[in-house]
């Protein structure tokens, strides 16, 4: 079984969204769109793995702000409207009308076992074809007398005209219930504890030093769960030999040797007294292990491979949970402090690890093109802003696999560069890059080379991801090669957003070399006399020395001329 969707109303940087969820899910999302907001809604809802019940009043903060304004703009409107013949009764009704909630709904889907049915079975929701379990967390101003005498009292002190409209205060009497929303009946917590969320978050350096105490509980959890009892009493035992070469160190009574050279009656009295270690119980003995790699102590291995081993046996020990609960676990950057190779390490590990617990689900969020590119794409969702989210796998499947072969294509860029220029080859994205570094004007502008001359799949896929925008821009820059129906079927996607510009000529080269007095500086910068054809066929015979020559030049101040159709959509671009 697994969490199908989270919707959210009103909570952090969330008004309303809905978030679908998979039992493997990549989350992506530029910074400041909520992938940690709705792993805290989450935590909400579910009992989490450090023992705490997160079904709790909120603070102010954790509400949308734009509710809150709304809220405070509306209640002062009320009141001016009733302050002359105010009534505490009347305005206690409005401010529970008006009053922000927060909402947040959980669906689990797919219970195939008896024990997963059992489980999730009070919170049934639906008709019999399209069954779902569902749970809700609300945060609500509640009309009671605690509400009412707020009301009344501040009247009574003068404070109402000032006070009237202040969320904060209000805040007081806000309540929160967990209920199944088939018969609203409340969830407690002997239901709930069932349900945990483990969240490994993107800051876990600390887990590295030995005694700090995420690590301790950590190793010593993982210790108590996965020995047996044989291997439990072992451990016991090899910790009582230990004690027992302790007690056989007799050189410690050295220090009673001048006493008894001068008093040897108190020789036999000395004799008895021994070292004997604390005893332990066994779990202080597991919480004074910590790990090792190799033969090296954890903290003096490098920060990537402290977080490769973190995540792996984290992840390993929520797969092989003994207490049968529901695990979603929810893991922040994984690429954080890895390598190329420790990062495909991860990658394979998630991969395999998939179906080895039914009630295991992972959420995975990341900025790592390597990351989703080596997953499934149909795993991705998209957080786009505030209420925005896209599913990949609702998205055209024809896209979504053209996307997922391509391996080596820088997919996020896709998805959230601002602007967007994409070209054919590696010629056009190392000079238009060298264009936007020179020019001041031209900001927040990404270039990604496709590797071939099509251009159409590939504004399909732009679109479908950007279809509401009129912020984002996506221009192409693409070969002529005297195909004047190609060039045709391209441009009729121009559009508000989207610029198609081809080149004059047969290619770059051709339009470059032809470009006011490009010839002359050409001929000086490669010590040549050649006419223009010639400098073509030059430059196509090595196209990537060439153009990397060309740009070293013009950060030297050779100021050559910017052919036409990518001067345009330049131009385009950065207004």
């Amino acid at each position: 079984m697994y969490i199908s969707n989270v919707h959210i109303e009103n909570f952090r940087n969330f008004s309303t969204v809905d978030v679908p969820l998979k039992p493997f899910t990549i989350i992506v999302g530029k910074n400041d769109t909520g992938k940690s907001n709705l792993v805290d809604a989450i935590n909400i809802l579910l009992y989490n793995s450090k023992g705490n019940y997160y079904a709790k009043s909120l603070s102010k903060y954790d509400f949308n702000s734009q509710c809150v304004n709304e809220f405070v703009s509306k209640m002062k409107a009320i009141y001016e409207g009733m302050k002359d013949d105010f009534n505490a009764e009347n305005y206690t009704a409005e401010l529970v009308k008006n009053a922000p909630i927060v909402i947040i709904r959980m669906q689990f889907e797919d219970a195939k076992t008896p024990y997963e049915q059992s489980l999730l079975r009070d919170w049934l929701n639906g008709d019999e074809k399209l069954q779902f379990f569902e749970i809700e967390y609300k945060y609500y101003l509640k009309d009671n007398k605690r509400l009412n005498k707020l009301i009344c009292d501040l009247e009574k002190e003068g404070l109402l005209e000032e006070r009237h409209a202040d969320f904060q205060l209000f805040l007081e009497c806000y309540e929160h219930y967990l209920r199944s929303t088939n018969n609203n009946k409340s969830i407690d917590y002997t239901k709930i504890k069932n349900f945990v969320a483990n969240t490994i978050d993107a800051e876990r350096d600390s887990f590295s030093s030995g005694d700090t105490a995420s690590a301790t509980r950590v190793v010593a959890n993982i210790i108590d769960s996965s020995l047996n009892l044989k291997d439990k009493a072992e451990l016991t035992k090899r910790y009582e030999e230990f004690f027992d070469g302790i007690k056989s160190l007799d050189s410690f009574r050295s220090i009673y040797s001048d006493i008894i050279s001068q008093n040897q009656s108190i020789e036999d009295f000395i004799n008895d007294i021994r070292l004997v270690p604390n005893a332990k119980k066994y779990k202080d003995i597991i919480e004074n292990i910590t790990l090792s790699y190799g033969n090296d102590m954890l903290f003096q291995r490098g920060l990537g491979t402290r977080n490769l081993i973190f995540l792996l046996t984290l992840y390993s020990y929520f797969l092989s949970d003994t207490f049968k609960r529901f695990n979603l676990v929810c893991i922040e950057e994984p690429e954080s402090h890895l390598d190329i190779n420790n990062l495909k390490i991860a990658i394979e590990f998630f991969q395999k690890a998939q179906g080895k617990n039914a009630l295991t689900q992972l959420v995975i969020s990341t900025h790592s093109n390597q990351i989703m590119n080596k997953l499934e794409l149909t795993n991705v969702i998209l957080l786009l802003n505030n209420t925005s989210v896209i599913d990949l796998a609702n998205v055209d499947p024809e896209l979504v696999y053209y996307l997922a072969k391509r391996e080596n294509f820088d997919t996020l860029n896709m998805f959230y560069a601002s602007k967007l220029i994409m070209v054919e080859g590696s010629t056009e994205e190392i000079y238009i890059n060298s264009l936007l570094q020179r020019d001041s004007s031209l900001n927040n502008i990404r270039v990604i080379s496709i590797g071939q001359k099509g251009f159409k799949s590939f504004i399909k896929a732009w679109t479908s991801f950007h279809e509401h925008t009129t912020q984002e821009k996506l221009g192409i820059v693409r070969d002529y090669d005297y195909q004047d129906q190609a060039k045709r079927e391209h441009e009729v996607y121009n559009s508000d957003v989207i610029m198609i510009e081809t080149s004059a000529g047969k290619e770059f080269e051709n339009d470059f070399v032809k470009k006011a007095s490009n010839l002359a500086k050409l001929n000086k910068l490669f010590d040549k006399t050649f006419s223009a054809q010639e400098m073509y066929d030059h430059m196509t015979s090595d196209k990537l020395n060439n153009i990397i020559a060309i740009c070293r030049a013009m950060d030297a101040g050779v100021d050559f001329s910017i052919p036409d159709y990518i001067g345009s959509l330049l131009e385009w671009i950065k207004r």
